[in-house]
């Protein structure tokens, strides 16, 4: 998820602040265009949220030396 944040926070800036008769007529180039940047996952960072909790990272960790890799 994180990586899809960033990669859509070009095309959102290319859009902020257009209606969506002005967003369908954009060509798909003009909306995607730019490469994705570093300030891009930057910004990613702090819009998304973790997708696994601490207490499930223990739990992993409690398994594998219990168990091992495979």
């Amino acid at each position: 998820m994180f990586a899809v944040t960033a990669s859509l926070n070009g095309m959102r800036r290319k859009i902020a602040g257009k209606t969506r008769d002005e967003i369908k007529n954009m060509s798909k180039d003009e909306i995607s265009k730019d490469p994705v940047a570093m300030c891009d996952f930057e910004e990613a960072l702090t819009k998304v949220q973790r997708s696994v909790s601490q207490a499930d990272i223990e739990k992993h960790e409690k398994w594998f030396q219990e168990f091992g890799s495979a």
